[in-house]
């Protein structure tokens, strides 16, 4: 039990360090890089969070999060990427 708690906290720790340097970057080549490079802890968090008991609302709430708010910066990023290049 609480190992998937510190693969949580880890994978969430290790997402939040991509974006603030894909933030930093700003809309350089390692930038994007770093945007999806987060889809692996992304994962990794997704993964702990359904092996972690916890309240039905928290644990929706972490899930709807994740896809939430990694969708919405991999399409801006992306949409941004295409501009710049097209």
């Amino acid at each position: 039990m609480n190992e998937y708690k510190i693969g949580l906290c880890m994978s969430m720790s290790l997402s939040i360090l991509c974006i603030i340097g894909s933030l930093i970057d700003g809309r350089g080549l390692i930038g994007l890089l770093l945007v999806f490079l987060t889809i692996i802890p992304g994962f990794f968090g997704i993964y702990f969070t359904t092996k972690i008991t916890m309240d039905k609302l928290l644990k929706s709430f972490l899930f709807i999060v994740n896809y939430l708010f990694a969708t919405h910066l991999h399409i801006r990023y992306l949409i941004q990427f295409l501009t710049r290049v097209l």
